[in-house]
């Protein structure tokens, strides 16, 4: 009792807690007021003025933001308007020049800085309307893929007779329907219109994106910009209020004006002459003005808060030390280890050596009670266990189960090959007890246990998978950061209602796991992930074509191929299980179908099909998985080069090939080259085949098709005359035998892009 009331009734109250806890109080107090007092004082009685050249300076800007874009858009379009190609577009009958001026068209298109969504020619003599895409008349053309109402296909017309070379007409929303009752897709655009000289037969339209111009030219905090011509408006982006019906009048080239509790600062453009208007509310700047008498209302009452709390901190505490006692015995926490406070000095020894055996005592049972949970419900999923030997019961509440599945990507493990393993599992631990600690600060009690490694199986209790929707998210967002180590699959089941559908659940979570699709990015699989069916991807026939181009020589073509395969792959978002199968059962039918008509593979050949495969099931991406496919037909490829090097020194190929090369424009056969060499067709067939790897006939057309890619690429010859100097005498055998070697029709080869 005596060591108590010394505690309670200090001798020293200097060091006491009260008069430390009061002291530094008041201190801050006092503090606060006079630097809150200060910056008062020091306050500028000009905010108003300086506010005004703030937004009119930034208003200046963004009218010449937009002055140089209009004017960097006349100077495009008439350049392009002069344009050789595009002068053909005036010329009647000439549609055979329409390729070329589309290519002009998608490069101005292509130009981000004039921000242009689209850009058209329109003929009046004709009524054709052209853009980068597609040719049509105008009737179609404003009424399907330009429909507006304003600007209506009379509108387009009217054009021709007003006066004037280069206009900024108004924005508006456009709509394309591509049939009747088709749903209709909205594109906001500034038509800016060029028309050249004043007789020309067409004239150009710019489609301008109006929003990504304002995102990039517009300079302010305040998101109120109008842009005028004399009384009509050109855009105006969303502002809170519109110019008012009576107008206001805005006769000087800059300034502001103030109507309807809002300021409106105007500025007049110099090459335009538009009006650019960006409106503010009163209340933005006048509510600055208010703030010192606002602050200085704040700082008495701060001054008599702040002693009331000191009093009533003084005299509500009057017994610190049983309220520590308290809170150490209910809360159990640790003490700390030392105090300039005497007090807690004197208190602090008696209870530490409790709270740490308290505290040894409690992380052991919980451990212990974890690993037993986690041993039950494991057994439990996998139904180790029968029903009467072990039950796990939790409350019937509804729940779902969460599979998180770790990859560590190779890169990773490539970096610390000497401590590859401790540096795997450090980072199985770190994802796993992130994961851990996320969920249970966003949701009551679950149950969490590890199935795996790299997998951790975590129960949440929840009426709905909406809940867990938003911690799955964040838990994404955060892997997504780490993703150049690893990543995760996030499989989540239904909602269930009852413990004994636990592995029911855990199944569903597990086929789950195997739709996921071949990316090297986290995942969440849900609901509609089982509604996915994987459908055939490759035929027979693109196997043989791609052993037909290999043995050919043609790896080019398989490189086409296997891009046009794989784009499907992505495209249908195939799980990365049957990507993997698919991947080999290519590898291994592309071998024997390659085989077959080469003989290149023999037993003892240096590539290791077992290599091949692991490094396929270690494939992370669709990207790798074709990558490492595309290494192997490599390897084929280079095979084929080499034997047709050695087949350079044989002289009955070198005389067949140059045959070939000499006469290919010309209708022969196997038995008019045998006939030259004086041996058989038959025996020349085989010798071919076996020397060079190709049939007599495939090496003829591949030589044919060759040519006719020059023909092509050269000359501005027709593809019926080509066909002829090619030597084939039928226009659809040509188209169809260049469709199989090139993968393209002749007019496509023809206009694709040259490097």
């Amino acid at each position: 009792m005596i060591a108590i009331q010394r505690l309670f009734m200090p001798k020293n109250k200097t060091n006491s807690l009260f008069t430390k806890l009061v002291v530094a109080f008041m201190v801050i107090i006092f503090f606060l007021i006079g630097l809150n007092y200060l910056t008062i004082s020091l306050m500028s009685t000009e905010i108003r003025g300086e506010i005004v050249s703030y937004n009119s300076a930034n208003l200046e800007r963004t009218a010449g933001n937009y002055e140089q874009h209009f004017e960097l858009v006349r100077k495009t379009m008439m350049s392009f308007y002069i344009n050789e190609n595009i002068q053909q577009f005036g010329k009647r009958e000439n549609f055979i020049k329409y390729p070329a001026i589309q290519e002009e068209l998608k490069r101005l298109v292509g130009n981000s800085l004039l921000m242009m969504e689209d850009v058209f020619l329109y003929s009046g003599t004709d009524e054709q309307v052209l853009d980068y895409k597609k040719s049509t008349v105008a009737d179609q053309m404003f009424s399907v893929f330009l429909k507006q109402e304003t600007y209506t296909k009379e509108f387009w017309v009217r054009q021709y007779t007003e006066d004037y070379s280069y206009k900024v007409l108004a924005d508006a929303t456009f709509y394309e329907q591509a049939y009747a009752n088709a749903p209709a897709t909205s594109y906001v655009y500034l038509p800016v219109v060029y028309k050249g000289y004043a007789d020309s037969p067409f004239y150009m339209v710019g489609l301008l994106d109006s929003e990504k111009m304002f995102n990039q030219l517009q300079i302010s905090v305040h998101d109120n910009l109008i842009i005028m011509n004399n009384d009509q408006i050109l855009y105006e982006n969303k502002a809170e209020h519109r110019i008012p019906d009576s107008n206001l009048n805005f006769a000087a080239n800059k300034g502001f004006r103030i109507d309807d509790d809002y300021y409106y600062f105007y500025e007049q453009g110099k090459g335009t002459g538009f009006t650019y208007v960006s409106i503010v509310p009163v209340e933005t700047i006048s509510a600055q003005l208010k703030i010192k008498s606002a602050l200085l209302t704040v700082l008495i009452l701060s001054i008599f808060i702040a002693i009331l709390s000191a009093v009533w901190f003084v005299r509500k505490i009057n017994n610190p030390l049983k309220q520590i006692i308290e809170s150490l015995l209910n809360q159990n926490k640790k003490m700390p280890e030392s105090s300039r406070i005497k007090e807690f000095d004197a208190i602090s020894e008696q209870f530490r050596h409790l709270s740490d055996a308290k505290e040894q005592a409690d992380h052991e049972l919980k451990s212990h009670k974890s690993l037993l949970q986690n041993f039950a419900y494991v057994n439990k999923m996998k139904d180790i266990w029968p029903r009467n030997e072990l039950e796990v019961h939790f409350s019937d509440a509804p729940y779902l189960l969460i599979m998180f599945h770790l990859t560590i990507r190779h890169t990773f493990g490539d970096m610390i090959t000497e401590h590859r393993e401790k540096n795997e599992s450090r980072w199985y631990s770190y994802v796993k007890e992130y994961i851990d600690l996320t969920i249970s600060h966003d949701h009551r009690q679950p149950i969490s246990f590890h199935m795996e490694k790299n997998q951790l199986m975590t129960i949440v209790f929840c009426e709905s998978a909406e809940e867990v929707a938003p911690v799955l998210e964040k838990i994404k967002t955060t892997l997504d950061i780490d993703q150049s180590y690893g990543f995760a699959t996030i499989s989540v089941s239904s909602i269930y209602s009852h413990s004994d559908e636990l592995t029911e659940a855990y199944e569903e979570t597990l086929l789950r796991l195997q739709m996921r699709p071949l990316q090297a990015a986290t995942i969440i699989m849900k609901d509609d992930s089982l509604d996915k069916r994987v459908q055939p991807t490759v035929s027979a026939d693109q196997l043989r074509e791609i052993a037909s181009q290999l043995s050919a020589g043609n790896f080019a073509n398989v490189r086409h191929a296997m891009n046009k395969l794989f784009g499907k792959l992505r495209e249908r978002q195939y799980p990365a299980t049957e990507a993997i199968k698919l991947a080999k059962l290519l590898m291994d039918r592309t071998i024997h179908l390659y085989n077959q008509g080469t003989g290149l593979l023999t037993v003892d050949h240096p590539f290791s099909h077992a290599q091949a495969e692991s490094m396929i099931e270690n494939c992370l991406s669709y990207e790798e998985l074709e990558s490492c496919l595309m290494s192997f037909f490599l390897q084929l490829h280079e095979q084929t080069e080499q034997l047709k090097q050695q087949v350079g020194t044989d002289k009955i190929i070198d005389f067949a090939t140059q045959y070939v090369v000499a006469n290919y424009s010309k209708a022969f056969n196997l038995e008019d080259v045998a006939g030259e060499l004086k041996i058989t067709s038959g025996y020349l067939s085989t010798y071919f085949k076996e020397k060079t790897g190709t049939n007599f006939v495939d090496y003829v057309n591949q030589i044919r098709i060759e040519k006719a890619c020059e023909m092509l690429r050269d000359t501005e010859l027709k593809a019926r005359e080509i066909a002829e100097l090619a030597g084939y005498q039928n226009i659809n055998s040509f188209n169809r035998m260049f469709k199989k070697y090139t993968g393209m029709t002749p007019t496509e080869y023809r206009h694709q892009p040259r490097s």
